[in-house]
Order: structure tokens, then C-alpha cells, then sequence
């Protein structure tokens, strides 16, 4: 997030757009960084959720994730929320995601 507080790496400056902006004020974190896109799609092809059950799915992780919660603390909620992984393949992509 470094170009929020004014820097990017290739930059000296950047002003983030006004979606931007508004993008890390709505999510507190940006939804167009490469993890998140990352994570939002094996959501979606892995684990075959819908669109918005991934937007809510991945919005939810990323909350725990920020608040300090740890693997299994999340894995607890996965499995509160009925998510299953299909393969051990598609767990540790999971993991490698997280």
C-alpha cells in the first residue's frame, strides 16, 4: 500500500485515482491488487462459488486476515460457512493464497 501513502515503487509521487480512493475506503484494502484478484478467482473457479459469494467470501477473509486472526481461525469460519475443498491440491493452492 505504499502507493497510498504517496509512494509506488517506480515512482517518486502517485495520486491514486478517486476509485481508489473510494475502492480502499469501502474494502480497507485495494480489490484490484493482483492477491486479491488472485484469490477472488480460485474462489470462483476452484471452489465454484458465485460472483458475489466470492466478493463476500473474500471480503470476509481479508477482514479476519487484517484483524489478526490466524489459519485456523479462518479455516474455522470456512467451515462455519459449509466450504469444502475439493482436493488437498486445492487446499494448499489456498494456503499458498492466503
Amino acid at each position: 500500500m505504499r502507493w497510498l501513502l504517496g509512494m509506488q515503487m517506480d515512482k517518486d509521487f502517485y495520486i491514486p485515482t478517486y476509485r481508489q480512493v473510494e475502492d480502499y475506503w469501502k474494502h480497507h484494502y485495494m480489490t484490484d491488487e493482483p492477491a486479491y484478484q488472485k484469490m477472488k478467482s480460485f474462489l470462483q473457479s476452484r471452489m465454484h462459488m458465485q460472483y458475489e459469494e466470492a466478493e463476500d467470501d473474500i471480503c470476509e477473509i481479508w477482514y479476519r486476515l487484517e484483524k489478526g486472526d490466524d489459519f485456523n481461525e479462518v479455516m474455522g469460519w470456512l467451515s462455519k460457512r459449509g466450504v469444502v475443498f475439493n482436493s488437498e491440491l486445492d487446499l494448499q493452492q489456498f494456503i499458498k493464497l492466503m
